[in-house]
């Protein structure tokens, strides 16, 4: 882990944080990388366990992105919809 002097405790602690995120990051998506080519029945138990609830993690985080990505297209769809006056109203 690198060291940081921001000047302050809060700083760094928030630098070393962000750092730690994207080494886990990193270390989740090799590991996923392995299991993608690893047949089930070949992986350690704790992998085994490990690998069922991430994808059931990442089904839920895909399902939500696509939720959040459905949800701007229709208000972009009702944004077209509105009138010069109703955008002005709203702010748009």
């Amino acid at each position: 882990m690198a060291c940081y002097i921001t000047g302050s405790e809060a700083g760094d602690a928030r630098l070393a944080t962000d750092e730690m995120r994207k080494t886990a990051t990193r270390v989740t998506r090799l590991l996923c990388s392995l299991c993608e080519i690893t047949p089930i029945d070949k992986m350690p138990p704790a992998v085994k366990t490990w690998w069922k609830k991430h994808q059931k993690t990442d089904e839920k985080r895909q399902r939500e992105e696509q939720e959040e990505r459905d949800r701007r297209a229709l208000v972009k769809t009702a944004k077209k919809k509105l009138t010069p006056q109703e955008r002005k109203a709203l702010g748009y």
